[in-house]
Formats: C-alpha cells, sequence, structure tokens
C-alpha cells in the first residue's frame, strides 16, 4: 500500500510543478482520494477518478490528472486502489438517543429463544445493584425456535423473568419499540395488578385468570418507561448529562462505521435538542441531524419558533420537524390500526396510541411556524385517517404548495388509499 501511494504521490507532484503541461497549481487540499470508483450522484460526472477536499468542504472531483493540482505538502492523501466511494448514507428514519442508548443495555437481537433472554437478565442481575433497573432491548417473538411455555398469544409469562430478578425492577424493550415485557418489580412499583385497566391506545395482556403477564402494549409502557425516568432523574443532573452525550456519540460512532453520515430522528424532546444544540456548537456531534419534535402539541406551541433552526452548527443540526407521533402501533405487537381484524388475532383490529385530535393540533401547529410533519400510520386505518388530516389541512392553504408532510412507514395501505396520495 505504501509504496503504492508513493507512486501516486510522485505523480501528482510532478503535476503540480507543471511537468504534466496540463494543469495549473491550485489550492492545497487536506485531503485527496486518488485512483477510485467515486460515485458522484451527478448526472454531469456519475462517476471520477480523484476527489480533493479543502477543509470540510469537496472542492473538486475529477481524473487524476484534474485533482493533482490541489496536492500540496501537507496533504493527505489515500489511494482507494480502485475500489468504490460513495457519498455518505442517509439515515431517512430512526431514533437517534434511543439508538445510542441502545448500545448502552442488554442486547435482545439475537436471542433465539424467551429462556436465552432470561438467562442474559439472570446474568446481569447478578452485578446489578438491588432497586436498580435491568433493561434490554430487542427481542421479537418470532425470532424465537421454541414457543414460550406457558403462553398467551405467543408470548411469555412474567414468572420466569421474576424468578431471576426479585430484587431489581426489569424492563424489556420489544425491538419495534412498541411494547415492553415486565417482571413482578416493575408491575409492584407503578401498582399494576389485575385490577388495573389500560389507558387509551394501549393493552395490558392478562392471562385467563386476569393476571398480568407482563406485556404492556403501546401506551400501557408508558407508566414503566415513566418510572424508570423518573429513578433516572433522581441523579445528579451532570451525570444524566454526561450519560446523553455518551448515548449521542455511540449512536454517531456506531451510524459511522455503517456509512451512516446523517440522520433524520424521528422523536426528540426540547431538552435533548439543548445538549445536542451545545455539542453541535462545540464541533462534537460524530454525524449530521436532522431532528422532529415529539411533545405534545401544548407543550410546543410556544417553543417551536424559537427552536426551529436550518443547518445549525455548520450544518450539523436542523430542527423543523414535529413527529413521529404516532396515530397507531407496530405490526409486531399487533398495534398497527387496521381497518379489518388481524388474522392472528381476530379480536383486535389494533390500537390508536396517539388521538387524533392531537395529531390535528400538531398539524396546526406546524403549519403556523413553517415545520414538517411526519407522523406513523402504519396499518391502513391509521394511513387513512392521517389522509384525511392532510388533505382538510392542504385545503386550508390552498396558497401553499411545498408541503413535504410525511407518513411514516406506511406498511399497509388500502388500496383506494393510494390514488388519494398521488393526487395529495
Amino acid at each position: 500500500m505504501r509504496a503504492v501511494i508513493a507512486i501516486v504521490c510522485s505523480v501528482f507532484i510532478a503535476a503540480c510543478n507543471g511537468e504534466s503541461g496540463t494543469t495549473e497549481p491550485g489550492p492545497v487540499a487536506d485531503m485527496v482520494l486518488t485512483n477510485g470508483n467515486i460515485v458522484t450522484v451527478d448526472e454531469a460526472l456519475p462517476r471520477a477518478a480523484a476527489l480533493a477536499v479543502i477543509g470540510d468542504r469537496i472542492a473538486a472531483v475529477g481524473s487524476m490528472e484534474e485533482i493533482a493540482r490541489y496536492i500540496g505538502n501537507g496533504t493527505h492523501i489515500v489511494n482507494l486502489e480502485g475500489t468504490t466511494a460513495i457519498p455518505g448514507f442517509v439515515e431517512g428514519h430512526g431514533h437517534y438517543t434511543s439508538f445510542g442508548g441502545s448500545l448502552m443495555i442488554l442486547d435482545f437481537r439475537y436471542a433465539k429463544s424467551f429462556d436465552e433472554i432470561i438467562a442474559q437478565v439472570a446474568k446481569a442481575a447478578e452485578s446489578t445493584p438491588a432497586g436498580e433497573w435491568i433493561i434490554g432491548r430487542g427481542w421479537h417473538q418470532d425470532k424465537w425456535e421454541v414457543r414460550p411455555q406457558p403462553s398467551v398469544e405467543g408470548l411469555p409469562l412474567h414468572d420466569s423473568l421474576s424468578a431471576v430478578t426479585p430484587d431489581n425492577p426489569a424492563m424489556l424493550i420489544h425491538t419495534s419499540g412498541h411494547g415492553v415485557f415486565v417482571n413482578q418489580k416493575a408491575m409492584t412499583l407503578v401498582e399494576l395488578d389485575e385490577s388495573s385497566v389500560a389507558p387509551e391506545g394501549g393493552e395490558i395482556v392478562k392471562d385467563e385468570n386476569g393476571r398480568p403477564t407482563g406485556m404492556m402494549r403501546e401506551s400501557a409502557q408508558d407508566v414503566f418507561r415513566n418510572a424508570f425516568a423518573a429513578h433516572q432523574a433522581q441523579r445528579p443532573a451532570d451525570v444524566n448529562e454526561a450519560e446523553m452525550r455518551r448515548k449521542i456519540t455511540l449512536a454517531g460512532e456506531e451510524s459511522l462505521r455503517h456509512g451512516i453520515t446523517s440522520f433524520q430522528d424521528l422523536g426528540t424532546t426540547f431538552a435533548e435538542v439543548d445538549i445536542i444544540k451545545t455539542m453541535a456548537e462545540e464541533g462534537s456531534l460524530p454525524v449530521r441531524l436532522y431532528m422532529a419534535f415529539e411533545e405534545q402539541a401544548a407543550d410546543m406551541k410556544d417553543r417551536l419558533a424559537e427552536y426551529r433552526m436550518v443547518g445549525y452548527g455548520n450544518n450539523f443540526l436542523t430542527v423543523r420537524t414535529i413527529g413521529e407521533k404516532v396515530l397507531d402501533g407496530a405490526l409486531g405487537t399487533h398495534g398497527g390500526w387496521l381497518l379489518e381484524p388481524y388474522s392472528d388475532l381476530p379480536r383486535s383490529n389494533g390500537l390508536n396510541v396517539v388521538p387524533i385530535e392531537e395529531i390535528e393540533a400538531s398539524a396546526r401547529l406546524a403549519v403556523q411556524h413553517d415545520y414538517q410533519l411526519a407522523i406513523q400510520g402504519i396499518g391502513d386505518r391509521a394511513y387513512r385517517e392521517l389522509l384525511n388530516i392532510y388533505e382538510a389541512e392542504f385545503a386550508r392553504h390552498p396558497d401553499k404548495s411545498d408541503w413535504r408532510w410525511r407518513i411514516e412507514h406506511a406498511q399497509v395501505i388500502h388500496p383506494d388509499d393510494v390514488e388519494r396520495t398521488v393526487e395529495l
């Protein structure tokens, strides 16, 4: 590799000295990519062999000879050796700080059974002080090779989890984020029992005797997430800020590892943006962030104008979207709001999680403050309701054309609504 780079350097230095007679010296680049198949996403020049970077901007792309003029004594030269270089990927829908947080907790993505998850939790419990929460994420019942026994609707009962965590509340988050599985300690902490009624937009899964199994769907999980958040909030402010900064950094590092350089974060808070804005000012954000608020409309109405920013911190932070408020839940937890019942859960059409009135209020705020709207509509009923809301808002403002409003996921769409989507 060093020999190849040395040869390339000598060729470029000769060109910069005018020996090739084809180019004049130009501004010195900080970095030059050479000898590559560089995809530019520019129809006028779809491929290039070399690229020059000055500061944090691409200064030029072109042939080896054309880019030679940018090489100087301080230029870092990367010989691609014929490999392909592409622009960084943009994550179009993710949950940035949650992603970072998931790298700090138990990972259940590769568990082949509920028993494997219990083993992971039991090991974690050995080193977790009494009273501290045990958190994990990534499980999906359809990935298990063995159906848990006993079970309710394919989901386990909490008994085995509770047995290995007698002194710690435990919350195991579904891979979709639309449900949690908790132990007895957590249920006792929030005073949830047989008599508890699920909040609107949620479900407490119970066995045939009315006993909670531990599975909480959609908004029924909020009481546990809030309890965990309240527990964490008791720590000193600097500890919580340091943890948030670590989440932000870990999420960025993992994104960059996969070639993701920009990330659209659907579902942030004002408090998170405060920290992220500071990091943008410091120049310490690993990737560029495009963020959307998931706060309640009543809490946003007096703050959206203050927080709207585009390209802040050297184009590392943009905040101008409301979302991903979830009109319905996920299909994996039978929460997607459908026009007809689930074939594998005939008693249910899914769940309307966030009230339609809240979505309508958020839509009005988006228009008022020139924010984009990005609302989750997974099932065909949810998708149709969102079309109705968007259509009504568009009709109120016929002079506005560049809406760019989004329906997130859109996994099940009734054929009648496909044409409506095109028309809108």
